[in-house]
């Protein structure tokens, strides 16, 4: 059976993240496309089609906070799952983020494990498939 594999996009300034969490979510069969901006996701979303974004809180020019409004206040792209990414659990930052509509919101560092858990919750029900339990 030959199904598409869930598409990722993870928006992150700190360069030297991103080529390990990509080859880690490669790794567990997803396909990952990366972007340093919120300006460079928005125009990515569109030819990429992914359905989870990590993104950064602090992208910049246009914000994660802003990125994800226009996400989620679009009819073709309110579907997608946002993660928000920030280097700070400060509850104003939280209730920011998910007053603007994201699914989820971790602190930086992201631990490998909890990467990997939170893109098979975010996911279950789209791509069961990616979700049986290591045996």
């Amino acid at each position: 059976m030959n199904q598409m594999l869930p598409k990722i996009l993870f928006v992150d300034t700190t360069e030297p993240k991103r080529p390990s969490q990509k080859l880690v979510l490669a790794n567990q069969g997803y396909c990952v496309e990366t972007a340093e901006s919120g300006m460079e996701a928005l125009k990515k979303i569109s030819a990429f089609h992914p359905e989870l974004i990590f993104l950064d809180i602090s992208a910049p020019n246009t914000d994660g906070i802003e990125c994800c409004r226009r996400i989620k206040s679009n009819n073709h792209t309110r579907d997608i799952k946002v993660v928000m990414v920030s280097t700070t659990d400060d509850y104003r930052e939280i209730s920011k983020a998910f007053a603007a509509g994201c699914d989820d919101f971790v602190v930086k560092p992201i631990d490998n494990a909890e990467l990997v858990l939170t893109v098979r919750d975010l996911l279950k029900f789209s791509h069961p498939i990616h979700n049986r339990s290591e045996a």
